[in-house]
């Protein structure tokens, strides 16, 4: 039998929820890896932003009635209004969080975020609330590229977003909570804090996702593939730009693009205006499962042109499948991808030309290609969501 190790664990993660008639919806599948630890307590609390469905057409992943309970959290629009409009939605925050933090027994808490921030002050307070920080990117520049504002208003949400991290570290290394990061380098740097930190990957992959993998697919085939949302920061513009010059003996190689959001319309006319539109093709969001995995399997390669990166969920699970990736060196990649060209190459950001060439260079040489893939998988298959959730509890308690 299954030994509960103790009832109930909370998350301030900044996830946003959306309500429906028929029950309450994520906006991403990493809450199939906050899920994960219902294996470990009674109830997993969600405290987050609550919101109406969206009228426009966006991916949603259904909650299970069961084990879960949302406790929700005034919603701020973004992170940035936590600052700007900090007595419009902070004080609320905070009585929430006193209601609800004496009931739990762990809380995940977003590495500098505000919220946290407020959360852990509060957790002195409670003996017996186990606290840990996670830290999956590069939190200052997200704060500025997602913003929101103009270049003054990504400035000031950078500094503050930079204070808030040395704050963290502080009371985080004060009260000896563990801490988590993926990235050597996010590793080093909070290291140097005096925290105990340790490496961690929140996969979403469960071990019979993988083993065995799905089947090559000849209709979804591709040279090659873009897993993400339609946004700036994911930086499909520039793979764009890098296709328009790339040419491999077997001709001019194609991309399949997975994927939906506000860009899309935008990326669609860069398309045509870049004479791609029988090599570019446009799947449209495919849901976290099968058909996404096949996706995988069936492409030489996954490209990862983004300005900004916390953990790459999508590399990991490409590399899982046996599908080498080049990525730009943001985040979390460089780790991932390997310094020395083991499994995919890294490319600088914001440069298609780069871009075109390493592509073109990777897909002339096959064999090479298959080496990286079988070293890709070696790596990132035996990263299951199950077993960062046990190494993660194991640091718990």
């Amino acid at each position: 039998m299954r030994r509960t190790v103790t009832s109930r664990i909370g998350f301030l993660n900044d996830q946003r929820l959306f309500r429906a008639s028929d029950g309450m919806y994520a906006e991403t599948p990493f809450i199939r890896f906050l899920l994960g630890f219902a294996e470990h307590f009674d109830e997993v609390v969600l405290l987050s932003r609550v919101f109406d469905v969206p009228e426009e057409p966006t991916p949603l992943y259904r909650l299970p009635d069961e084990k879960v309970r949302v406790v929700r959290l005034p919603p701020y629009p973004r992170i940035v209004h936590l600052y700007t409009h900090r007595m419009r939605y902070m004080p609320g925050i905070e009585r929430v969080l006193k209601q609800t933090l004496p009931d739990l027994d762990a809380l995940w808490l977003n590495f500098g975020h505000p919220v946290s921030l407020k959360a852990l002050k509060l957790s002195d307070k409670i003996p017996r609330l186990r606290c840990f920080g996670v830290m999956r990117g590069a939190y200052e520049r997200d704060a500025r590229i997602r913003s929101g504002g103009p270049p003054m208003v990504g400035w000031v949400a950078e500094k503050v977003m930079r204070n808030n991290l040395a704050r963290f570290s502080r009371m985080a290394a004060n009260r000896r909570i563990p801490c988590f990061a993926y990235g050597q380098e996010l590793v080093q740097r909070l290291d140097q804090g005096g925290l105990r930190v340790y490496p961690f990957m929140d996969s979403l992959l469960h071990a019979q996702d993988i083993d065995p993998p799905p089947a090559y697919a000849e209709d979804l085939a591709a040279d090659l593939l873009f897993v993400g949302r339609l946004t700036p920061e994911k930086g499909l513009d520039i793979l764009l730009k890098a296709m328009s010059s790339i040419e491999t003996p077997e001709g001019e190689p194609t991309l399949r693009v997975v994927g939906s959001g506000p860009q899309e319309e935008e990326l669609r006319e860069q398309i045509t205006s870049l004479g791609l539109d029988e090599r570019v093709i446009m799947d449209g969001h495919v849901d976290f499962g099968p058909e996404l995995f096949q996706r995988y399997t069936s492409a030489k390669l996954l490209v990862m042109p983004s300005r900004t990166e916390g953990v790459p969920k999508t590399a990991c699970e490409a590399m899982a499948f046996g599908t080498p990736v080049v990525g730009t060196a943001v985040g979390g990649l460089p780790d991932l991808i390997g310094r020395s060209r083991q499994r995919g190459q890294i490319v600088p950001v914001n440069d298609p030309g780069t871009l075109a060439k390493t592509l073109t260079s990777l897909l002339a040489d096959p064999e090479g290609l298959s080496k990286m893939g079988e070293e890709a998988r070696a790596y990132a298959a035996p990263i299951t969501l199950e077993r960062q959730v046990q190494e993660m509890m194991s640091h718990l308690y």
